[in-house]
């Protein structure tokens, strides 16, 4: 089982299973969601101004979890700014 804070930026984005298995997260409203996901699974989130969502992904299956996440920088958001010590490891 393993675990991850997962804070999107405000920016509209999709994301794709790519590996079935079995999360559970935490919402910052306080929901907690489990949730069977099949290889191929896509999701698409879009975003009001000044809106967002914060939660977090823990694996409670017996397999790997893997996603592929496509950002879109033309939303109704602006991207958030990266760090000097994030923008290194991005180059």
């Amino acid at each position: 089982m393993s675990a991850f804070a997962f804070v999107p930026p405000p920016l509209d984005y999709f994301w794709t299973a790519m590996t079935s298995g079995k999360a559970r997260s935490h919402y910052g409203d306080g929901e907690i969601r489990e949730v069977s996901y099949a290889a191929g699974d896509t999701k698409h989130h879009i975003y009001a101004p000044g809106e967002f969502m914060t939660h977090d992904l823990e694996n409670i299956g017996d397999t790997p979890l893997i996603f592929a996440t496509v950002e879109f920088l033309h939303s109704a958001n602006a991207p958030l700014e990266v760090g000097a010590s994030e923008s290194a490891l991005v180059a």
